[in-house]
C-alpha cells in the first residue's frame, strides 16, 4: 500500500480523542478481519465511477457520511489556527558563502554543450525535483528555506550566484526555461513564523500542515531572482507534473470538523457509548439494535453541525500574494467542481489544479476519495486508489482492488474522463503507463499475516481503454503469474513490459503487449535478490538497481544489473555489479527507491548514484560513478566523497551552529559525517569530449572531472539549518 505523501494530524478534541484512543486499544484485529474469513467480495465499477455533485446539499451529505465513517473507525483529522496577517517579502542574501552575489550572473563566459535533466518516467512530462539545470549550466537548488542559484560551468568557477530566503521550508521545484521562471513548492511549519492572511474568520481555518505553498520566481537575471507571486492552497501536496509551461498539481484537502461538532458534548458521549457497545469486552454479543440507534444519532449530530456551517468553510481556499506582499483570497473550488463515487470514503478531497508557470489561469477539479498515486502522460493524468481506502470494517469481505480515474490535461482545466477498476494493488507510479491511447497497469494480490492463507496471492497485468462513455474497460490481461510473490518494480517500454517480483529470488518477467486483446507473458529469468527500479538503456537492454541476494535470502548489499531483453522469450542477465563488496555491513542508495536520484547520462554511458555504506572497516557517504556498456558491462570510475563538505558546512562556525555535544558528534569524529552528508542528486555537463559531474548532498555541491571523480574541481556548501 502506498505511503501517503504530505503531513497529517490524527487528533480529536477533548473527550472524543480520549474515548476513541482508549476504546481502540481494546479492538481485536481478528474481529476486524471477520475472524480471518476468506475475502471474496469486490466493489463493482459502477460504485467506483465518478458522478458530479449536484449541489452543496449533496456535498454536505457526502461529508456527513465520510465524517461518520471517520469517527466510527477511530480517526479524524483535526485542525488548528493561523495567526498574523502579513507576509514579508523574500530577501536575497548578497553575502552568501561560495562567491560574491552577481558573479557571472546572466553573463556567462562559457556554457556547456549538454546538460543532463531530471530522470522522468515519461518524455515530455517533467517531475518536480530538488535541482534543475538550465542550458547555461546554472543549477537551481531548493534546500531548507532557500532557493540557491549556483553557477555550475565551468566547474572550476562553481560559485553561488544568489541565495533567496523564501520564508518557507521548500521541497521541490520546476524550471520553465523558455519563460525564465521557477515554480517552487513548500509546505512546512517554518511558514507559521511569518504567517499568512486568513481568507475568512472561520473558526475552522486550516493550519500550516494543510497548506501547499507555491512560489513563482523570475530568473531572467539568475544572479537576482525575484519572487513574482505566491499561491497558497488549502490542502497538502500529493504530487505534480509539468507539461510545457502548464503545472498539474494534486493536493489532499481533509475536510475540517465543524466547531459545532467538536463543542458538542452530547456527541462525544454518544460516540463513547457507540465504541463501548461495538467492542464491549470482546465476549458479550453486540446489541445490534442499540448499535444501529447510536449510529443514527451520531449521523444526525454530524448532519446538524454541517448544516450550521457555511459551505465556504467546508471547501478549500486559495490565497494569492503578489510581489508586494498584498494578498487576496477566494474559494479554490465550488460544490459543482466536485465529483464522487457511490462507495463510502472518509471526508476529504483529492484536488487536481492546473496553472501556468507564472500562477495564472488556475483551474481546479476534485473528487471525494483517497487516490494517492499519480501518473501522467502528456495528455492525461491518472489518480489511482487502492481498496484499503474504501474498506470500512470486516463485513464487506473486500478483496484487494485498485481504481483508476482518468483526467484530460491537454486543455486549461483538468477534465474527468473515465474510471477503471482491477484486482490487486499497485506499488508506485511505474505500475502505470499510457501507450497508444491505452493504460497499462500491473498489480499484486499479495496479502500477509492472517489474510495470507485465505486469499489468492498472485500478480496481474491489464490493458485498459477509454470506451468514451466514462469507463476504462479491460481490453486484455495476464492474470495469476508469480503466485505468492509480490511486485517490486515495473517498467513499460512501448509495447513491452517488464515486471520484477520477489520473495526469495528475483524473477524478471517479460510481456508482449503488441496485441491489446491478448497480451502475453513470454519469458522470465530468476536472479537472487530483487530490483526496485528498471531503466531502459535502449530498446533491447534494461539497467536495474536493487538488492543482491544469496542462498539464505540475505539482501544487505546494493546491486546493479544489465538484462538483454532483445528476445522477450529468453531474457538474460548479462552483467551485475555490487558497488560495495563483501557480505559484512550494509550499502544503500536513494536511487534504489527514488528514480529522481538515478542519473544515467546516455550520451556518455555514465551512471551516477548516491551511495552509503556501513561496516567496521569502511564507511562512505557520497556518490558512485560508473560507465555502463551493454557489451562490456560496468566499469567503476570512482567515488565522490561528501564527508569533507559536511565538516566544512557544519563545523566552520561551531560556536554559532552547534551545542558542545553536537560538535563532538559531528566534528570530533570523522565517522559522524556519515550521517551529516546525505547524498541526493547528480548532474552531468559536457564540453567537447570532456564530461563533468556535479553531485549534491544535504551539505553542498562538488564538481569533478569524470576521469578523476575523487578530485574536486570546485565545491561549495549549503546553508546549515
Amino acid at each position: 500500500m502506498r505511503r501517503e505523501g504530505g503531513k497529517k494530524h490524527f487528533r480529536l478534541s477533548g473527550l472524543v480523542l480520549v474515548t476513541a484512543v482508549s476504546l481502540l486499544a481494546a479492538c481485536n484485529f481478528a474481529d476486524w478481519t471477520d475472524g480471518g474469513a476468506r475475502r471474496t467480495a469486490t466493489t463493482p465499477l459502477a460504485a467506483l465511477s465518478l458522478h458530479p455533485v449536484a449541489n452543496c446539499d449533496e456535498y454536505r451529505d457526502r461529508l456527513a457520511d465520510g465524517l461518520f465513517h471517520s469517527f466510527t473507525e477511530g480517526y479524524v483529522y483535526g485542525y488548528g489556527y493561523l495567526e498574523g496577517d502579513t507576509l514579508p517579502a523574500a530577501s536575497a542574501d548578497t553575502a552568501a558563502p561560495g562567491g560574491a552575489a552577481g558573479a557571472g550572473g546572466a553573463q556567462q563566459k562559457s556554457t556547456p554543450d549538454a546538460v543532463s535533466q531530471t530522470n522522468t518516467q515519461e518524455a515530455g512530462v517533467d517531475e518536480a525535483d530538488l535541482v534543475k539545470t538550465d542550458a547555461q549550466g546554472i543549477l537551481y537548488v531548493v534546500r531548507n528555506r532557500y532557493l540557491l542559484v549556483e553557477k555550475g560551468f565551468p566547474p572550476a568557477e562553481l560559485a553561488e550566484l544568489a541565495r533567496l530566503d523564501l520564508a518557507i521550508n521548500v521541497s521541490r521545484l520546476y524550471l520553465d526555461e523558455a519563460n525564465r521562471r521557477l515554480v517552487i513548492f513548500g509546505d512546512d511549519p517554518v511558514f507559521l513564523s511569518v504567517a499568512v492572511d486568513k481568507v475568512s474568520s472561520s473558526p475552522i481555518a486550516p493550519d500550516y500542515y494543510n497548506r501547499t505553498h507555491i512560489v513563482f520566481v523570475d530568473i531572467h537575471d539568475p544572479a537576482a531572482p525575484k519572487v513574482s507571486s505566491r499561491l497558497l492552497l488549502d490542502g497538502y501536496q500529493v504530487d505534480s507534473r509539468m507539461v510545457a509551461q502548464r503545472v498539474h498539481l494534486v493536493t489532499r484537502f481533509n475536510t475540517p470538523v465543524p466547531a459545532a461538532l467538536t463543542a458538542d458534548t452530547e456527541f462525544a458521549q454518544l460516540l463513547a457509548q457507540y465504541w463501548q457497545t461495538r467492542w464491549g469486552d470482546g465476549k458479550t454479543p453486540v446489541d445490534s439494535v442499540q448499535l444501529a440507534d447510536l449510529e443514527q444519532q451520531l449521523r444526525e449530530h454530524i448532519k446538524a453541525a454541517l448544516r450550521a456551517t457555511a459551505v465556504e468553510d467546508l471547501l478549500p481556499r486559495l490565497t494569492r500574494i503578489n510581489a508586494a506582499g498584498e494578498s487576496s483570497g477566494t474559494q479554490l473550488l465550488a460544490c459543482g467542481d466536485i465529483s464522487r463515487p457511490e462507495v463510502g470514503e472518509r471526508a476529504g478531497l483529492q484536488i487536481v489544479s492546473s496553472f501556468d508557470s507564472d500562477g495564472d489561469k488556475l483551474q481546479a477539479t476534485a473528487i471525494t476519495g483517497d487516490a494517492w498515486e499519480v501518473y501522467a502522460s502528456p495528455q492525461n493524468l491518472y489518480l489511482a486508489q487502492n481498496s484499503g481506502y474504501w474498506w470500512w470494517g470486516g463485513g464487506e469481505q473486500q478483496q484487494p482492488q485498485t481504481v483508476v480515474h482518468k483526467f484530460a490535461i491537454s486543455g486549461n482545466a483538468p477534465q474527468y474522463r473515465a474510471t477503471g477498476a482491477v484486482a490487486g494493488w499497485i506499488n508506485d507510479q511505474f505500475n502505470l503507463s499510457e501507450y497508444a491511447g491505452r493504460l497499462r497497469l500491473a498489480t499484486s494480490r499479495f496479502m500477509t499475516g492472517i489474510l495470507a492463507a485465505n486469499g489468492d496471492n498472485g500478480n496481474d497485468l491489464y490493458i485498459l481503454e477509454d470506451d468514451g462513455a466514462g469507463r476504462l474497460a479491460t481490453r486484455g490481461s495476464v492474470q495469476g503469474f508469480a503466485a505468492n510473490e509480490r511486485i517490486y518494480s515495473v517498467r513499460f517500454v512501448e509495447d513491452s513490459a517488464y515486471v520484477v517480483t520477489f520473495r526469495q529470488v528475483d524473477p524478471l518477467f517479460t510481456f508482449d503487449l503488441s496485441d491489446a486483446d491478448q497480451p502475453r507473458l513470454v519469458g522470465s529469468v530468476e536472479i537472487p535478490g530483487f530490483s526496485t527500479y528498471m531503466h531502459p538503456l535502449d530498446k533491447t537492454h534494461l539497467l536495474t538497481i536493487g538488492r543482491g541476494g544469496d542462498s539464505t535470502g540475505a539482501t544487505n548489499q546494493l546491486q546493479l544489473q544489465i538484462f538483454d531483453v532483445s528476445d522477450l522469450a529468453a531474457p538474460k542477465r548479462t552483467f551485475s555489479y555490487v558497488p560495495v563488496s563483501g557480505s559484512a555491513g550494509y550499502s544503500w542508495s536513494e536511487a534504489a527507491y527514488n528514480h529522481l536520484a538515478f542519473t544515467y547520462f546516455a550520451p556518455r554511458g555514465l551512471l551516477a548514484i548516491p551511495l552509503q555504506s556501513y561496516n567496521a572497516a569502511n564507511e562512505f557517504n557520497g556518490f558512485a560513478l560508473l560507465h555502463v556498456d551493454t557489451t562490456t558491462g560496468f566499469t567503476d570510475l570512482g567515488r565522490v566523497d561528501h564527508r569533507d563538505l559536511a565538516r566544512q558546512a557544519v563545523c566552520a562556525d561551531s560556536a554559532a551552529n552547534l551545542s558542545p555535544d553536537s560538535y563532538q558528534y559531528y566534528c570530533g569524529d570523522a565517522r559522524g559525517f556519515i550521517y551529516a552528508a546525505y547524498p541526493l542528486r547528480s548532474v552531468f555537463m559536457t564540453e567537447g569530449e570532456q564530461t563533468y559531474l556535479y553531485t549534491l548532498s544535504t551539505v553542498g555541491i562538488k564538481a569533478t572531472d569524470t576521469n578523476a571523480p575523487s578530485v574536486a574541481l570546485g565545491k561549495l556548501t549549503f546553508p546549515w539549518p
